[in-house]
């Protein structure tokens, strides 16, 4: 029944209902999933969950337990490389196995706290990027987008990842390299539904060189230090925030402790020749938490994670 976008509230609505009711029942108040965890995975839309959730939140002290909290071809990787109609063709592409039901990953990236006391809210933000099993962003072969791995079922789940109001957040060299297909004469008709979202979505560009006004309706272009202005966004923003590629600027950040959660889609492939841009070369050491994995179309995952800093 959650088999389309049109069905994806009430998907979410029954998800998070079997979370709090599993919550609640789980006699090991140490590995229960928490209610700050819980919040984070409604949707904007569903207002009276989001009042349970803070009502919930506000008695958590009764459940006895303490809070636990791509570059250019990165950032459209594929957006040209199968049939742009797919996604109108395949609303309800989303089969029992991908669950028709958004992921912890997505639905995290709504609204989160940060705070253990729960007393400031905080816009949360995800790091989105597409990988090779060997976790190269990127390939200088014949793959073409997505390594030619793209389904139904993914692209439904893309386009609804990318739904609710957002603020994207990108470096300086993926948003230049994204600029050519902003031009007014490109055809978006050529780009899978995501990714029109995405162009639709108001971006903060972090770059020391970039000036304004740029092509991308909506574009604020912030030249301080990363760390700074994101730590300043995630104070401000009354969305969520969300990032896809721009590999240096989320390493900076996820050093920084500034990433709530990770979402990696590992696309079926081995390019240990063709393969460039490892994804976390210069990271520090980080445990994950898994908060959900998802397989679509029978072969791509998408693996959702929180980071910690590993002591």
């Amino acid at each position: 029944m959650f088999a389309t976008e049109q069905h994806v509230d009430v998907a979410a609505t029954w998800g998070i209902y079997q979370r709090i009711v599993a919550t609640c029942r789980n006699p090991d108040r140490t590995s229960a999933k928490t209610i700050t965890v819980i919040i984070a995975a409604v949707p904007t839309a569903l207002t009276e969950l989001i009042t349970l959730g803070r009502t919930l939140k506000r008695q958590a002290a009764d459940f006895d337990r303490a809070y636990t909290s791509n570059g250019p071809k990165e950032a459209i990787n594929g957006r040209l490389e199968h049939s742009p109609e797919s996604f109108e063709r395949n609303p309800g592409g989303v089969s029992d196995r991908g669950g028709g039901v958004r992921s912890r990953g997505e639905a995290a990236a709504r609204r989160a706290t940060n705070c253990p006391q729960g007393d400031t809210m905080t816009a949360t933000y995800t790091f989105d990027i597409f990988s090779t099993l060997d976790g190269f962003a990127n390939h200088n072969g014949d793959w073409g987008g997505y390594w030619g791995k793209q389904g139904p079922e993914f692209l439904a789940y893309r386009a609804a990842a990318y739904r609710d109001p957002l603020r994207m957040v990108l470096g300086a060299k993926t948003y230049s390299s994204n600029a050519p297909f902003l031009d007014a004469g490109f055809d978006r008709n050529l780009f899978d539904g995501w990714i029109t979202r995405m162009f639709d979505s108001p971006v903060t560009v972090l770059s020391s060189r970039l000036t304004e006004p740029l092509e991308w309706p909506g574009t604020t272009i912030e030249s301080g230090d990363p760390v700074e202005v994101v730590t300043r966004l995630k104070a401000e923003s009354d969305v969520p925030l969300r990032s896809h590629g721009s590999l240096t600027l989320n390493r900076a950040l996820l050093n920084a402790g500034l990433i709530d959660t990770i979402e990696v889609t590992v696309f079926p492939v081995i390019s240990g020749t063709t393969g460039v841009d490892r994804i976390f070369d210069g990271a520090d050491d980080f445990d994950l938490e898994l908060l959900e994995a998802r397989t679509f179309d029978g072969h791509t995952q998408v693996l959702t994670y929180r980071p910690t800093r590993h002591s």
